[in-house]
């Protein structure tokens, strides 16, 4: 797309819309740089769901399958860009007995928190209507069962409200709890 001469800004709107794969590891970004590719289109890259971290070269899956078989696995890596909801994830992670690691290929889960932002419109008032208009993040987590070349989905969950927490943080807390509460009922119907 940049040899065809399209704007960083209609490269960046296709990437951030895109299901592609993106390969995002050190090696691939150093010679999209070689190239020409803008920081703008590397970083939307980067930011996309679906990109190819560093360590291992995975592809997600989003099927989901049974969240059983991840009872037992405990190394997580987070792969969150908001430092305030990667700091509930970790310590809820930590709480319940979990090992994070600092590379995705020493770990068994990968937890991955993604957001986007919306304009959510409220009315005010009684007889008068006021509205007001502010723009919230809207979270997505998703939790992997992590293979030699494939992340599978064990869990999934994300606000599909007009009226989601204000912050990201929160959303992040509520969905670790909830997958901490799915995990905790399929460890009771294994025993």
């Amino acid at each position: 797309m940049v040899k065809s001469g399209l704007s960083d800004s209609v490269i960046t709107a296709k990437i951030k819309r895109s299901k592609g794969n993106f390969d995002t590891t050190t090696g691939s970004l150093a010679k999209l740089k070689e190239v020409g590719v803008s920081d703008a289109i590397v970083i939307a890259m980067i930011g996309n769901p679906e990109a190819v971290k560093d360590g291992k070269n995975i592809i997600l899956n989003n099927t989901l399958i049974d969240i059983k078989n991840v009872i037992e696995k405990n190394r997580v890596f987070v792969d969150c860009a908001d430092d305030k909801a990667k700091q509930e994830i970790l310590q809820i992670l930590n709480r319940n007995g979990f090992s994070v690691v600092s590379e995705l290929s020493g770990a068994e889960l990968l937890v991955k928190l993604t957001s986007s932002s919306i304009s959510r419109t409220m009315g005010i008032g009684g007889s008068i209507v006021m509205t007001n208009t502010e723009e919230v993040e809207m979270g997505k987590l998703a939790v992997y069962l992590l293979t030699e070349k494939e992340g599978k989905l064990v869990f999934s969950k994300e606000k599909r409200t007009t009226f989601p927490a204000k912050y990201l943080y929160t959303q992040a807390k509520n969905y670790m709890e909830d997958f901490i509460e799915a995990l905790r009922k399929a460890e009771k119907k294994k025993n």
